[in-house]
């Protein structure tokens, strides 16, 4: 019968596979007669790049509504903490320093601050967070981030980086973000210690899917001698809450990786990640390289402490926000100014015109 040949021809294709793997095919079979009989054609396609398309779309999509949910929920919340913040501050002017109470508000302002970090984190890996470039030797971020997430810990790093290092036009917040979180992922995956290896040099092209893509590029190469990564976790590592972690002091949100590929991207770079199950993992990060020198750059401009402005006067707060516009009020009063209010600009300009 037709099924029987067809599952014939199905078999002797499906024994090119290796033993253990599966294919994706599309198979469509044809007729062509040709005289009394006929030919009968079975026509199998490999459509493993397709359906890889196919799933990459899918995660993009999902991304981007985890990405647009999470800066919503971080927008909120940095209004909830700016209100908890301003007042436990305005507080801790009224007490002195010897005082329980002074305490007690501090650790509050402190955990605070903690969980005001944790909404930067969401917000750059929303849409928004744009990176803020600058030219920049990125030697200094490297090692600070990693120093500074090895802190504490019983592992230390040994660096590798040349001293022609080119620059990279570069947000400094957000990649030593990026650094910072890649090191504390290696740093959870060797709980007993050991030495993290940092290496980085400059490169002529970065892999970009099946082919190379040509260009300058900066790479910084960070290798644990953890457990490595499971083949079936390997395609999830970048995905928002995703941890292969156990609960406890040594597992994060699932956020850290996540955030550290949206960075590298927003700028244009690529992580590339080597990791064999039982031969601990290789995170490759390629970020381009500035046609710029980095004796060029702009140095930082300083900044200095301003004077606090105690005085009279009126001031106007314009916030959609009730708790903000009453936050912004008991500090302006407190510094010696009457505070009007408005929760939108059409009420701003209507208070404007009347006062003047």
């Amino acid at each position: 019968s037709w099924s029987r040949g067809l599952g014939d021809v199905y078999k002797r294709q499906s024994l090119t596979v290796a033993k253990g793997q599966s294919l994706a095919v599309a198979v469509s079979v044809h007729t062509v007669r040709e005289g009394d009989g006929r030919l009968q054609f079975l026509i199998v396609r490999d459509i493993a790049e397709r359906k890889k398309m196919q799933q990459n779309l899918l995660k993009s999509r999902q991304l981007e509504s985890i990405a647009a949910l999470s800066g919503g929920i971080a927008h909120d919340y940095n209004n909830l903490l700016t209100a908890i913040m301003g007042n436990i501050s305005l507080a801790l002017t009224s007490i002195p320093e010897d005082e329980p109470m002074h305490e007690w508000l501090s650790q509050a302002q402190e955990a605070s601050l903690i969980a005001k970090e944790l909404t930067n984190r969401l917000i750059t890996f929303s849409k928004g967070g744009v990176p803020q470039k600058e030219t920049v030797n990125i030697s200094g971020l490297i090692e600070s981030a990693t120093e500074f997430a090895l802190s504490g810990s019983n592992i230390s790093a040994e660096f590798t980086i040349p001293a022609d290092l080119w620059c990279a036009d570069v947000d400094r917040t957000q990649i030593g973000q990026a650094f910072h979180n890649l090191v504390i992922n290696a740093r959870e995956a060797m709980p007993d210690g050991g030495t993290i290896i940092v290496t980085a040099g400059n490169e002529t092209a970065m892999p970009d899917g099946a082919v190379r893509k040509e260009g300058r590029y900066v790479e910084v190469s960070i290798t644990d001698h953890g457990s490595g990564i499971p083949p079936e976790a390997l395609g999830k590592i970048f995905d928002p809450y995703f941890s292969t972690k156990m609960m406890g002091d040594q597992r994060g949100m699932g956020l850290g990786l996540s955030i550290a590929n949206s960075i590298i991207e927003k700028h244009e770079g690529k992580i590339v990640v080597h990791a064999p199950p039982g031969e601990g993992a290789l995170f490759r990060v390629f970020l381009p390289a500035s046609a710029a020198s980095c004796e060029a750059a702009a140095p930082p401009e300083k900044t200095h402490r301003s004077t606090k402005p105690f005085g009279a006067g009126k001031i106007l707060v314009t916030d959609d926000e009730a708790m903000i516009r009453k936050l912004a009020g008991n500090v302006r009063g407190k510094m010696g100014f009457e505070t009007a209010f408005a929760c939108n600009g059409e009420e701003a300009l209507a208070a404007y015109e009347a006062a003047m």
